[in-house]
């Protein structure tokens, strides 16, 4: 990771191309300059060599030589010294070598140079040369062949190799003028790269830094490089500073704002806490109620009352939402069912559900209603519910049988002229009676798979005989174990106990 990191940075992309850059830079002007030295230098030693060899030729043409290491030989030899001639030979027309400096070269005479003494001796020649010229450029040395004076009667050849040491010597001082400005040209290529490293990258690596932090969640982080450069990231900089402050500000803001919801919440939960009643209002019936708000205030709601005639009710409601839409529409229809209680003469389910029906629809918009049921439990054990589009309640019979109880209308104030249909149901001493919203059964694991109602009735059946607080932590746990505690919606079940 780190590697793939390191070969997308921006640095090492334009420090590779500027070292390539650099390199091509360097290497071309070389060779230009390489090419155009040599050129003169060449031309130079062209012109160099074809002077010397005519002064040196005007000197050993005057001296007339033979086989014999005598006077006139040494005053050869003496002269050719002098202009640093590197080797020479000393032959005849017949081949043979007479003299030659420095001893051991190579005595045979090749038939190419015996050509050439002809063309510089020969009568019967078309074209007649005083002497044949040629430059040895890879060793700066002039080859020449010149016909010499001499005391015999044979002609008498002097081949020789004159070496201009100020052409080398020009030559080694080019190689050192050339090394000296490649070295010199990466030194100032390196503190080029240095400066512009100095002048954007270590602020950019400044500003990745910080950005960094702030990301971390330390909001104090800022640009501390000097602002001398005026430039664009000077600009940059300070634009950043200013974005930081900014952000700084707001969240201080929203946090503030956070803790003054949060305390609002909190309030929120106790007061909606004072509407949830008390179980021994229903002791007979030995109620358990698991109640998991998702936030700090809940959108299922439950309540027991009394009907006018002494009978036993409850409503439980699931406004549409979460958080505090729904616990607000949740408040305003225990609101109103007080309300309702308080004029209804009637105990008749079906005339309260109506007339509770009806005020929500006045008082809430179109997208808020609640899904609720509300009971009466008759002397004779029966129940009479009304189901508005909530959840069927299960009924858990002695004969390892479950019932659902069935919506009879739409969610409240959803409609409001609707006539809601009553249900009726005989019940058993020791049934259970099971209110659940659909935070119990949509509730989901990490692979989005819901709880569904099959399981929750395998632990009714299993347990049907088994206390409500104990098949309703049985049920908890199930929950928690198959969701890992997160729940994406309030939780409510109650269970009850036919006396």
């Amino acid at each position: 990771m780190e590697e793939k990191k390191y070969n997308k940075s921006l640095r090492v992309k334009i420090s590779l191309f500027y070292g390539l850059l650099a390199s091509m830079n360097l290497i071309l002007f070389s060779v230009l300059i390489y090419d155009q030295q040599m050129s003169l230098l060449m031309n130079n030693f062209s012109m160099t060599s074809k002077e010397v060899v005519q002064t040196l030729l005007g000197e050993v043409q005057e001296i007339s030589v033979s086989d014999q290491k005598d006077e006139t030989y040494q005053q050869l030899q003496k002269s050719l010294k002098s202009y640093q001639v590197s080797r020479y030979r000393i032959f005849n027309e017949d081949g043979k070598v007479l003299h030659m400096e420095p001893a051991g070269q190579d005595e045979s005479i090749s038939d190419d140079l015996m050509r050439k003494t002809l063309e510089i001796s020969g009568d019967t020649a078309l074209f007649k040369r005083k002497y044949h010229f040629e430059l040895d450029s890879e060793n700066f040395n002039s080859i020449v062949l010149v016909q010499l004076n001499s005391r015999m009667k044979e002609n008498i050849f002097l081949d020789l190799s004159l070496s201009l040491n100020q052409i080398q010597q020009t030559l080694n001082e080019l190689y050192r003028t050339l090394g000296f400005g490649i070295f010199a040209g990466i030194v100032l290529h390196i503190l080029f790269g240095f400066y512009v490293y100095r002048l954007i990258f270590v602020r950019v690596s400044l500003l990745k830094k910080t950005s960094g932090e702030m990301a971390k969640g330390n909001l104090d982080a800022r640009i501390a490089w000097k602002m001398k450069q005026h430039d664009e990231l000077d600009d940059l900089g300070n634009t950043f500073n200013s974005m930081a402050e900014k952000i700084e500000e707001q969240f201080n803001t929203v946090t503030r704002l956070n803790h003054e919801i949060q305390n609002e919440l909190e309030i929120g939960k106790e007061v909606q806490s004072i509407f949830l009643p008390e179980p021994d209002f229903l002791k007979e019936y030995n109620p358990a109620i698991l109640y998991i708000p998702m936030r700090e205030v809940s959108g299922d709601i439950y309540t027991f009352f009394s009907y006018k005639n002494g009978d036993k009710g409850i409503f439980f409601a699931d406004a549409t939402g979460h958080g505090v839409s729904a616990a607000l529409v949740t408040t305003i229809s225990l609101m109103s069912l007080d309300s309702v209680l308080k004029e209804e003469k009637s105990t008749k389910v079906g005339a309260i559900i109506n007339r509770l029906n009806f005020i929500l629809s006045s008082k809430l918009e179109a997208s808020f209603f609640a899904c609720g049921v509300l009971f009466h439990f008759g002397e004779d054990h029966s129940i009479t519910f009304v189901n508005a589009g909530l959840n069927s309640p299960l009924l858990v019979t002695g004969e390892d049988q479950i019932f659902e109880l069935p919506q009879t209308g739409p969610p409240l104030g959803m409609l409001d002229d609707y006539k809601y249909s009553v249900k009726k149901a005989a019940l058993k001493s020791k049934d259970k009676l099971v209110i659940y919203s659909d935070g119990v059964t949509e509730a989901s694991n990490p692979e989005d798979e819901m709880y569904g109602l099959e399981r929750m009735n395998q632990i009714l059946l299993d347990n049907r005989y088994e206390s409500c607080e104990k098949i309703k932590n049985l049920i908890h746990s199930d929950l928690q174990e198959f969701t890992g505690g997160v729940y994406r919606d309030d939780v409510s079940l109650i269970v009850l106990e036919i006396p």
